[in-house]
């Protein structure tokens, strides 16, 4: 499989047609989560870890730069609270990046500079979604929405549109310091290909998750017109 990633790196670099460039990235796309998912290798970007005492899921996530549901998923942990001294672990270092495109309504994650994957995304009406560059600095499971009146609505409600999963982004550098935006699933899987929200960016919601589960807190977020 990390032959097969390899190859399909290197006919990108080539520079194919769209239409084969679009089904070279959706194998890839499939073939890397496969292997950020999997206790298998992925050279350059995973290490080898042993366990050491004081160890925790979270620590350990935290010391290598990454997440604890990644730990746990390519690690395949039953229980993350029952994890012991010499347990061997492999581990997903490498630097995660993403830059979404509002002309295209696609989301690009790239891993130490290089394609990972390509979802599909809605954007802000009228322009909404500002651009630039920004980082998540928060990250909720199922969250909560808080209407513009400032009413809260509970996830699991039919009028929470957040979807599933919930990424904040604040603005860094040159990016406008903009206050309540973020990466989100939602219910209106029709919306994804639109501009269609208040702002924020949309995904499907078993994409959003698993987004939500690879990349970390600080990871950068660029967003172009």
């Amino acid at each position: 499989m990390a032959e097969a990633r390899r190859h399909y790196l290197d006919v990108l670099k080539l520079g194919v047609n769209p239409t084969m460039r679009k089904d070279v990235e959706e194998r890839l796309g499939r073939i890397n989560t496969s292997l950020a998912l999997s206790p298998l290798p992925l050279p350059d970007a995973k290490v080898d870890y042993v366990v050491k005492n004081g160890d925790s899921i979270e620590r350990i996530a935290k010391r290598l730069g990454t997440t604890t549901r990644l730990i746990e998923r390519s690690n395949q942990v039953a229980n993350p609270n029952r994890i012991k001294v010499g347990d061997h672990f492999r581990i997903l270092t490498g630097k995660f990046a993403i830059a979404v495109n509002k002309t295209t309504k696609d989301l690009l994650v790239t891993l130490n500079g290089e394609f990972f994957k390509r979802y599909g995304v809605g954007t802000g009406k009228f322009g909404k979604t500002p651009t630039g560059e920004f980082e998540i600095y928060d990250k909720i499971p199922e969250p909560t929405w808080w209407r513009p009146d400032g009413k809260e609505v509970p996830f699991g409600n039919p009028e929470n549109i957040l979807g599933t999963r919930w990424m904040a982004i604040r603005a860094v550098t040159n990016a406008p310091d903009v206050r309540g935006y973020g990466i989100h699933g939602t219910w209106d899987d029709a919306s994804i290909g639109k501009a269609e929200s208040a702002g924020c960016i949309r995904m499907h919601n078993p994409e959003v998750e698993e987004l939500f589960d690879i990349v970390p807190v600080g990871t950068r977020v660029i967003i172009t017109e």
